[in-house]
């Protein structure tokens, strides 16, 4: 199938319009009709293909379509949608042209070593030779655009020791396995261009080359000490220097079994630490190994051992995800900001999205980071140091991307109990998007007066407090009711087991309520509960009451308005709960929860 037709089946596929598509990608609608005209066509696993398939996936909003979609394009059970996307609409039968490698805008013929002598010539000839901006490098290396202007001009000297320059030479040793090196360039660091393809002997290569500069001023004075990467040894390397008072050590491993050993030293020298830490991560799309089957339990119990020592954890997250990677991302860390020790926020302006990233420290007492692009994670390259100056220089990084960050949640404690359920009914009561209730015992609201007020006669002793739950139990009861001429309301419970019921140990819990007591429910009670739940689903066609026996948390409620609000309510002490502050989180969260009502 050629690639106007495939764009004419992405558009059937999905329900759009050709302005809808470009809209979508950032590309010019008259762009996106002379593709399906096939009067022109974009180069293979170029910009404009990648730009329609992040595009497409964004418009992938119905599952339905999104299932057949995946189906028609061969997606693997595992693929994301946008890397399924770019897959097919790349492959060979698409009859896209190939790309050809931009011809260097400054050549390197005729020039002299003695014209390059230092750093500075040597990181200006790259960036002229490939055409990179300050911008772009700068985004790369983590490092503002300005100080690359300056190393460039030799305003600011980059030493050699100093991890920029190293992350410049993974840069563009990238570069050159991604559009091929220059003869020029080739003849002076002597490689060839199969070896230019090897982006682990290339990295060593252009080390080498700025040694011979000579430059040896240290700007952030870490790692000193440490040699030079060689090509000889490119599997794994550890240099341990001594100082006159620390010991320093950085390793670096490849590919996602070192990732997986470095995360394990990294969070086993926290958990070994006799006092708390703030611990300070920056995370662009880096599910890939939080979820992977071999990783996926051993991340999750060691974050949460982390956590339940004191530990707390601030984290930087990158939204500008496909929603697929977004859902995952999501899945990873939702159990762990019940806890309340984990500050999220989240990116305000895009960051390297292209790229899988990870950089996280201990404060004083140890960083690891990991870098990749994505689809290419068996090719990650990881670090891990025992530096405090590397652990620091991690922490200025995330301070530095902090100031383009905002909080991800608002937070609730017992004492913010009346503003929770003021928002939840808020937001609960407004016109539009349907509404997901995952909450782990019988919804007071769903419950007939009478039988709230035998219950209540019978468990709570104090006057007050029964006249108290009672009017509580009322604002309740209107609210739902009210809602329900409005929105859709699914409730989703676990199914009890006929011992609990029979022992009376089903209850209502009511940590945030008035009572602040376990109410227990005898058998008869909970089975009138019951039929009135089942009465009202047939009294009401837009409420709906799912029972199942899998459900993520034991303690949690969860209550979704499609789109507009999610609130995480943590039933047991300390109490907690938090709202989502980033409209696409609930999106994100709404079909987290879907995956918990079976399909009609």
């Amino acid at each position: 199938m050629l690639f106007h037709e495939k764009l004419s089946l992405l558009k059937e596929a999905l329900g759009t319009t050709s302005s809808a598509l470009a809209r979508s990608s950032g590309l010019d609608a008259s762009c996106i009709c002379r593709y399906l005209g096939a009067k022109t066509q974009p180069p293979r696993y170029g910009k404009a293909v990648a730009s329609i398939a992040a595009g497409a996936a964004k418009l992938a909003v119905d599952d339905k379509r999104v299932r057949e979609l995946r189906k028609k394009i061969g997606a693997y059970k595992e693929e994301m949608l946008q890397e399924a996307l770019v897959r097919w609409l790349n492959a060979a039968d698409s009859s896209l042209k190939e790309r050809k490698h931009p011809e260097p805008r400054k050549p390197l013929r005729g020039m002299k070593k003695k014209l390059i002598a230092d750093t500075a010539q040597r990181l200006d000839l790259l960036m002229e030779t490939f055409k990179t901006s300050n911008a772009a490098l700068a985004r790369y290396v983590n490092v503002d655009g300005s100080s690359i202007s300056r190393y460039r001009r030799g305003r600011r000297g980059v030493g050699l020791e100093d991890p920029v320059l190293h992350d410049i030479c993974r840069y563009f040793a990238f570069v050159c396995r991604s559009q091929g090196i220059p003869k020029e360039l080739s003849a002076e660091i002597n490689v060839s261009p199969d070896e230019a393809a090897n982006e682990e002997y290339m990295t060593a290569k252009l080390f080498a080359w700025f040694r011979e500069a000579g430059s040896a001023e240290h700007t952030r004075h870490l790692l000193q000490g440490i040699d030079a990467a060689e090509a000889q040894d490119l599997s794994f390397r550890a240099k341990i220097e001594k100082t006159e008072s620390t010991r320093l050590t950085e390793e670096i491993s490849y590919g996602a079994d070192g990732v997986y050993s470095f995360f394990l030293k990294f969070t086993k020298m926290i958990l070994a630490s006799k006092e708390p830490l703030s611990i300070h991560i920056c995370a662009s799309d880096f599910s890939w190994f939080a979820c992977a089957p071999r990783f996926h339990d051993d991340w999750r119990t060691l974050m949460q051992d982390i956590l339940s020592r004191g530990h707390r954890i601030k984290i930087i997250h990158n939204l500008s995800l496909d929603a697929d990677e977004m859902f995952s991302a999501a899945e990873s860390w939702i159990p762990l900001y019940i806890s309340g020790q984990v500050e999220p926020y989240y990116l305000t302006c895009p960051n390297r999205s292209l790229f899988c990233e990870y950089a996280g420290a201990a404060e004083g007492l140890c960083s690891m980071r990991f870098s990749c692009f994505k689809g290419r994670e068996d090719e990650v390259t990881a670090f891990f140091s025992r530096s405090r100056d590397k652990a620091a220089f991690v922490k200025s990084q995330f301070d530095d991307l902090l100031t383009l960050a905002k909080p991800l949640v608002k937070i609730y404690k017992r004492e913010n109990a009346a503003e929770l359920r003021r928002d939840i009914e808020n937001n609960r009561a407004s016109a539009g998007g349907d509404i997901i209730k995952l909450m782990h015992r019988l919804s007071l609201e769903s419950m007939p007066e009478h039988l709230a007020k035998q219950i209540f006669e019978r468990a709570i002793a104090d006057k007050a407090a029964k006249d108290e739950m009672m009017k509580y139990y009322h604002a309740r009861r209107r609210a739902f009711l009210s809602s329900l001429s409005e929105v859709s309301v699914t409730e989703i419970y676990p199914e009890y087991s006929p011992e609990d019921i029979a022992e009376g140990r089903a209850a209502i819990y009511t940590p945030w309520l008035p009572c602040r007591r376990e109410l227990f429910y005898t058998p008869e009670e909970f089975a009138e509960h019951i039929k009135a739940i089942e009465r009202l689903t047939q009294e009401r066609a837009n409420y709906r009451c799912v029972m199942r026996p899998d459900l993520p948390f034991k303690n949690i409620d969860i209550v979704s308005k499609e789109g507009e609000a999610t609130y995480v309510v943590k039933n047991d002490e300390p109490l907690a709960a938090f709202s989502f502050l980033h409209s696409y989180m609930n999106y994100v969260i709404d079909r987290y929860l879907r995956r918990y009502i079976p399909s009609a």
